[in-house]
């Protein structure tokens, strides 16, 4: 390879290095400012009236569904552990 289409080569790489640094620094200034957004978004919802009453209603539920899928996969595990002796159907005589 010629020295100058190393150099072209390298220049553009560089290039590309440097406008991805940048698309880099603007998703993580993005992400930042949607981080305050959202904290400030849950700090207003907290002080909404019923909000301590909603989150336990909602722990509530979730417990409730958590009791549930346990108690399903309990169930699913016994199902799985029964021995099933397969039948072999050879068909009618004829």
């Amino acid at each position: 390879m010629k020295e100058s289409t190393l150099i072209v080569n390298f220049k553009k790489a560089e290039r590309e290095r440097l406008q991805n640094n940048q698309m880099i620094m603007s998703l993580v200034n993005d992400t930042e400012q949607l981080q305050q957004m959202v904290s400030g978004f849950l700090g207003v919802i907290r002080k909404l009236p019923g909000y301590d009453e909603a989150i336990k209603q909602l722990a509530k539920e979730h417990e409730e569904a958590k009791a549930k899928a346990e108690a399903e996969a309990k169930e699913l595990e016994v199902v799985d552990a029964e021995e099933v002796k397969p039948t072999l159907d050879l068909g009618a005589d004829d």
